[in-house]
């Protein structure tokens, strides 16, 4: 079988703008999964604290600093290539894991996405 001159490159674009998509959700889950691993981490031993009957100490939540902007770890073409990709507009997030809320504290108040100027 022969193939096409056009298809083969229609395939190498397919499969470089996939290779992108890969390294951008693989960047993306590098930086949201310890955040969420401190997170989780934090809810257990508050309720293993709870379910031992031992005091809490209230602490109130504070947000952390505001993550990059999608596309923003990426240069030059990349970051063009990344930012055209996008279907939906430029966000950054932040947790309230600085620290998190503790026992009555309060929760954080705000968005925790925003969109990027």
């Amino acid at each position: 079988m022969k193939l096409h001159p056009k298809n083969a490159q229609t395939a190498i674009e397919y499969l470089i703008l996939l290779s992108l998509v890969a390294v951008i959700v693989m960047f993306s889950f590098s930086h949201l999964l310890p955040r969420a691993n401190r997170s989780v981490s934090s809810l257990f031993f508050r309720a293993g604290s709870s379910i031992m009957g031992e005091t809490v100490q209230s602490i109130d939540g504070n947000w952390c600093e505001w993550s990059a902007c999608d596309c923003d770890e990426l240069e030059g073409a990349a970051k063009a290539a990344c930012i055209a990709a996008l279907t939906e507009p430029r966000v950054h997030h932040r947790l309230c894991d600085c620290p998190a809320p503790l026992g009555s504290g309060v929760v954080c108040a705000g968005p925790t996405n925003q969109l990027c100027i």
